[in-house]
C-alpha cells in the first residue's frame, strides 16, 4: 500500500479498487494518498525499525508541508493547506519525531 505520486511518498488509505471517498476516519487523501495512513505509516515504521521507510516518508512529508504552508494565501488552493494540517496526522507526525526533531 505503499505509493509514490508526483514525487511525494505515502500509504494508500484504501485499495486502488476502492471508489468511495475519503472519511472522517480516513482523513484527507490525495492523489491516492491517505494523509492519516501516512502518518500512521510513519509511526508503524520507527516501531518495527523500519528506518529507511521512516526517513523516506519524512522527507516526503516535510515536502508536502512546505508546500502546503507555502500555497496556504493562494486563492483556490485551501484544499491543499486543509490536507497539511489535518489533525489526526499532524498529530501522529508529531509524536514520531523526538523533542529535538529527530526520528525517534
Amino acid at each position: 500500500m505503499l505509493i509514490k505520486k508526483m514525487g511525494f511518498l505515502g500509504f494508500r488509505e484504501y485499495l486502488e479498487t476502492y471508489e468511495g471517498k475519503w472519511t472522517p476516519d480516513s482523513g484527507p487523501i490525495f492523489m491516492g494518498i491517505g494523509v492519516a495512513a501516512t502518518g500512521l505509516g510513519l509511526k508503524t515504521a520507527n516501531s518495527v525499525g523500519d528506518y529507511e521507510t521512516q526517513n523516506k516518508l519524512k522527507r516526503s512529508l516535510d515536502g508536502l508541508l512546505e508546500l502546503c504552508h507555502a500555497t496556504k494565501h493562494v486563492p483556490g488552493l485551501n484544499m491543499i493547506t486543509a490536507i497539511g494540517s489535518d489533525a489526526l496526522a499532524s498529530a501522529i507526525y508529531s509524536n514520531s519525531i523526538s523533542e529535538n526533531g529527530n526520528l525517534t
